[in-house]
């Protein structure tokens, strides 16, 4: 019996020396695993620094390029882009930084061919005026001489305020003032401004004739559509031939409103008709002036056309004159 328990006893002692020496290698492995883990992640970390810090730096080195462009654009010069490479935010960023700046180039283009065009355009009455106040004054005139002088500075003047009006009508347009809209009656307006202008009519020799073939109502601002039809009813009575006839047709076509304004004038050459809806275009300018034109007028309708949904276009009639069709999107027409 004690030998059997020597025996045991030393076979216990056998398990737990060779359990010490596994977990001893087990400790040293899991020491040797931890400390390569640490390495690693030492490692690791080092990198995602020195990667954080190039990116960091790459990605405020670009954004100071577009904030030093967009400074320098922010002082008037438009001739600078963003020329960055990459397929990130800021690429994106860019690209619509320079998308603005070509509007902002073809704007200021407009702008100042606008000052440019209005300041001559304005020039010419002025100078009108000043040489005849001249004359005037330094000239001993007689009396029926002096008031035809007079009279002269009376249009020019007419011809200045016209002018003023329509060049803040086109101003308005270009700021987008927001416009009330209501349901009118083309028919009501038609008749308005044929009222306007029957005394030019007359004085022409100019027959106006009205067509519809039913009562039309448009979802418009009231002042614009008889500013549309006033300026091309006008136009269609002076530029007109003596005994001519003016056409105003309007009404429903495919459920779309649709106005026709046509004359019986010369008609103007078909490369000037894609000019003629622009600012202080003229096709006879001697012509346009005698008659107190500013250029400005068919500028106004093809905005305010626009600016209610609408299109325009205007064409040469095959008999002689000038036919204009505005028509108004479908859902504008009750």
């Amino acid at each position: 019996s004690t030998s059997a328990t020597t025996v045991y006893s030393y076979g216990t002692n056998i398990g737990c020396v060779y359990i010490m020496e596994k977990d001893t290698a087990q400790g040293t492995l899991i020491a040797a695993l931890q400390t390569s883990i640490f390495i690693i992640t030492l490692i690791l970390e080092c990198i995602v620094i020195v990667i954080s810090i190039g990116f960091s730096n790459t990605y405020s080195r670009r954004l100071r390029k577009i904030m030093r462009l967009i400074r320098i654009v922010r002082k008037g010069d438009y001739s600078h882009k963003v020329q960055l490479s990459g397929n990130d935010e800021l690429n994106a960023l860019s690209d619509e930084f320079n998308d603005l700046i070509s509007r902002l180039q073809i704007s200021e283009k407009k702008r100042s061919q606008f000052v440019s065009d209005a300041s001559h355009e304005l020039k010419t009455p002025l100078a009108s005026i000043k040489l005849l106040t001249d004359s005037i004054l330094q000239n001993n005139m007689d009396v029926d001489t002096t008031m035809e002088f007079v009279t002269d500075i009376g249009n020019e003047a007419d011809r200045l305020n016209r002018m003023s009006q329509k060049l803040l009508t086109l101003s308005q347009i270009d700021t987008q003032i927001e416009k009330e809209v209501k349901f009118v009656d083309v028919n009501s307006v038609v008749h308005k401004v044929i009222r306007m202008l029957s005394e030019i009519a007359d004085k022409n020799d100019v027959k106006i004739i009205i067509n519809s073939n039913e009562r039309c109502e448009i979802l418009v601002s009231e002042d614009d559509l008889h500013q549309i039809i006033f300026n091309l009813a006008e136009n269609g009575i002076k530029y007109n031939k003596q005994g001519g006839t003016l056409t105003i047709s309007f009404g429903a076509v495919n459920d779309s409103a649709v106005i026709q304004i046509q004359d019986t004038g010369v008609g103007i050459p078909e490369d000037a008709l894609e000019h003629i809806f622009e600012r202080f275009y003229r096709v006879d300018k001697g012509r346009s002036r005698r008659m107190g034109g500013t250029g400005l007028g068919l500028a106004i309708v093809k905005h305010a056309v626009q600016f209610h949904g609408g299109v325009i276009t205007a064409s040469n009639r095959p008999n002689g004159g000038l036919r204009f069709d505005f028509s108004l999107c479908k859902q504008f027409l009750k």
